[in-house]
Formats: structure tokens, sequence, C-alpha cells
């Protein structure tokens, strides 16, 4: 049914968008349809005359908050990717979401989409109300202010931080849910076993089976990559934790040789060296709280890396998955029929744009490993420091304890604070122990991760140079 406006009306019936599926299009400048895969097309339930050449927002649901949009447009216009959540309306008026990742390229924007299926999304249709009534009751800015809320309470410092953690929960739940219903994935097996007679179609399969191979390639390392940039991600979380554990230390320690300071006094004259002796000891601690601030200092820098990493690893996957659903369409076209000249051209055309995206995205990977392995490595200079003025302060724990062995009876509180420092400082030292040991790990993940990153980008090279067969072939 169509509304007097033109546009359908909307019906609660999802229009079919498997998980495994991938769809594409590519606009102008001003948000007109260029180009779509056979998945666009077949989901937004348009003929592919009917896309090409119309607005985006013919697929534009009226569930949509404008403020989404606002956020997508000023990312794009500000020449960056930007990802979204995004419910769509087909012809027939019926609804699917997906989640969409954008990119500027010279001539406009690209758009991938997948179905969304994180614990994430379960909380958006309803963020997505709220956020409707905030743009009927006070305009775009309540609505964007209201956004802005709910993404801090929800533990997001900005939109920067939100879009990076959807893709990877999105990616990773995608992967999982394929790798656990393998029926997902459409078999070839029938359709290659049918001999194809035609020589210039035995070869352009042959040269499409050869990316297809690459493609293969690329998506192992890729899955090999995000093992190693999980590890990775863990890093922010381990580095606050130790913080937190050495600063608590610290503020321990310094409590207890107060109280040494304290008691020393009541010892009058007896306990005049155990006093120097507290002294020294909180002096110690005070290095070791110095210390640990610097490393809570360097964490949040190497949050902020890691942030950007994720980001920056998870949009060439999407954009690798994408050149596979391009190639996976043409072969099984060609293992059918015989392929359009044209049609090769324009999925040529659609890949080449793909592989420009993924090189330039992929190849600042290693430029940003560079800050967090140096960072790092600060990190573990300041371990050795804080493990330094631990050496001290178990000197000067040590000399407390005889002491206060030689003032006799007025020592024995004493020996029981200093029993306490000792406890305390031997399992601080083991915890930096077992942080020195993981963060040297890291800083091998992240020689594993430049490595993935040069096969990846080594493949992909490869991938575009076979690419120029197709136009022999055709």
């Amino acid at each position: 049914m169509v509304t007097k406006t033109g546009r359908p009306k909307p019906v609660d019936r999802e229009s079919e968008f498997l998980v495994n599926e991938i769809f594409f299009s590519t606009t102008d400048l001003v948000g007109n349809i260029l180009s779509g895969n056979s998945v666009f097309v077949r989901v937004s339930q348009y003929d592919k005359e009917e896309i090409i050449g119309a607005p985006h927002n013919i697929i534009r649901h009226p569930d949509m908050p404008r403020v989404v949009f606002k956020v997508l447009w000023d990312y794009l216009k500000a020449k960056k990717p930007v990802v979204a959540y995004v419910k769509n309306m087909t012809k027939e008026g019926r609804y699917y979401w997906v989640l969409a990742a954008a990119f500027p390229t010279s001539n406009g924007y690209l758009s991938i989409r997948i179905k969304p299926t994180s614990e994430i999304f379960k909380l958006i249709p309803s963020v997505y109300e709220k956020l409707l009534t905030a743009e009927e009751n006070g305009g775009m800015e309540a609505s964007l202010t209201l956004l802005l809320d709910i993404l801090k309470s929800k533990g997001f410092e900005d939109y920067d931080s939100f879009m990076s953690t959807i893709l990877i929960e999105e990616l990773n739940c995608r992967q999982k849910l394929i790798h656990d219903n393998q029926e997902l994935i459409a078999g070839l097996s029938q359709l290659e076993a049918a001999p194809i007679q035609d020589r210039g179609a035995r070869d352009l399969v042959s040269t499409l089976n050869d990316i297809k191979t690459l493609c293969s390639e690329v998506t192992s390392s890729f899955d090999c990559l995000f093992d190693d940039f999980g590890n990775l991600l863990s890093v922010e979380k381990t580095l606050k934790d130790t913080s937190v554990s050495v600063l608590s230390f610290s503020e321990q320690i310094s409590i207890l040789s107060l109280n040494v300071n304290i008691n020393s006094y009541f010892a009058g004259e007896a306990g005049r060296t155990l006093s120097v002796v507290a002294k020294t000891i909180k002096n110690k601690t005070e290095e070791i709280e110095s210390f640990t601030q610097a490393i809570v200092k360097l964490s949040r820098d190497i949050s902020n890396h890691t942030q950007r990493l994720g980001f920056q690893t998870s949009t060439p996957r999407l954009q690798s998955a994408m050149i596979n659903v391009f190639i996976q369409e043409v072969y099984d076209h060609a293992l059918k029929r015989k392929v359009e000249s044209d049609e090769i051209m324009d999925v040529k055309a659609n890949i080449l744009v793909l592989i420009e995206l993924f090189t330039n995205t992929f190849s600042q990977l290693t430029n940003l490993l560079v800050p967090i392995g140096g960072k790092i490595n600060d990190i573990l200079d300041l371990i050795t420091s804080i493990n330094t003025s631990i050496y001290e302060l178990e000197r000067c724990n040590f000399l407390g304890n005889i002491e206060a062995a030689v003032i006799g009876e007025k020592g024995v509180k004493f020996n029981f604070t200093f029993s306490e420092i000792k406890e305390s400082t031997s399992v601080t030292k083991q915890s930096l122990m077992d942080f020195r040991r993981y963060l040297c790990g890291i800083i091998e993940t992240t020689q594993s991760i430049k490595n993935s990153n040069m096969k990846i980008l080594q493949l992909v090279s490869s991938i575009k140079k076979t690419m120029d067969k197709l136009q022999v072939v055709a």
C-alpha cells in the first residue's frame, strides 16, 4: 500500500536478510544511488532500474530518528567513515535492520550493510523511539543531546567509541553465527560439477576461482589478525586493573608508614631511628605512586590508540567480505549462464573501489601500532622503576624489623606493621612480574599483527592484479 506522499505504508513484517549476506551500494555526493548488488535489490524489493538513480532515502523508514542521519552525514562530509544502525523500508513497506558502514570515495560514498545480531543491537529500537520523541518535542538539538547522554550512560565516551565497539561486536557475532550454522553458507559443488563447454567461460571461471582462493586466504589471515587483536584490546583493562592494584598498595604502605611514624614518637628516644625508617618508606611509596600515575596516563593513551586500531582493522575486514560477495555472485552466474561484459565491468569497478579503500585504511595500521609499542615499552621502564623503589622499601622494612627487635617490648607493634608491609610488598612484586610478562607478550602480539597486516596487503595486491585478467577474459 502507498500513502498520499507516494511512499509505501509501513507494515510490521520483516524483509528477509540472512546473516551471511552483505549488501552494497554507492551514491553520488548528494546521495543518489549509483550502483547496488543483487542482495540490496532483493531485500529492498525494488527493481534494479527503480533503485539506480533514486535518492538513497527511498528506503528510509519513518521509525528512524533524523539525528542518526545527521551524524552519518556529518562524518561523511568530514571525509571520515561512519557506522550506524539503520532501519530501512522496502517497496512493499516491510522493514529490515542493517548495520551500515559508509565510506567517502573520490566521487561520492560507498555503503556496506550487514544484518545486526549483537546484544547491543537489542537496545537500539527502544533508544531510537526515545530519540524520535525528543525530536518531536525539542527538535534535532534535543535529540542529539539525548543520543550523546545515552551513549555515555552505556559507557561510551563519544560516538567514535560507540561505532568502533558495535562494528567489532557485529562482525564477531556474524562470524560466530555463520560458523555455528554452516547451512547458511551456500555450497557450489553441484554447479561446479557441470562441465563448461565454452572456452571463454572456462577461462572466466578459472580467473574468478583464483580470486576466490586469494579472498579465502585474506579471510583466514583476518581471523588470525583478530585473534591477536583481541589480545591487544584486553591490554586496556589489564593496565587499568594493575594500576589500581599498585595504587592501592602504595596507599596501604603509606598508611602503615604513618602508623610506624606515630608509634615511634610514643617509643621516645628508642623510636627515633624507626621514625627515619618510616619517612623513608613513605618517600618510596610516593615514588611508586608517581610512577603508577604515569602508567595510568600511558594507559589512557594506549586505550585511545587501540580504539582507533579496532575501527581501522574492522572496516577493511568488512570491505574484504564485500569483495568476497561480489566475486561469489559473478562466479555463481558464470557457472549457470553467460556473464555479460558490462556485468563483469560493473563488478570490477566496484571491487577496485573497495580495494582502494581497503588498502588506504589498512596501510595505516602499522602507523597506529608504532606508538602502542612505544608506550608499552615506556610502561615496562616504569615497572623497572617501581621495582627499584620496592627493593629500597624492602631494605627499609628489613632495617625497621632489626631496629624494632633492638628496642625489645616497645618494638612488638612495629614488628606487626613491618610484617604487613612485607606481605603486601611480596604480593605486589609477583603482580608486577606477571604484568611485565603480559606486556612482553603484547609486544609480540603487535609484531604478529604487523606480519598479518603485511600478508593481507600482499594478498590484496595479488587480487588486484588477478582482477586485470577479467577484462581480457570478458
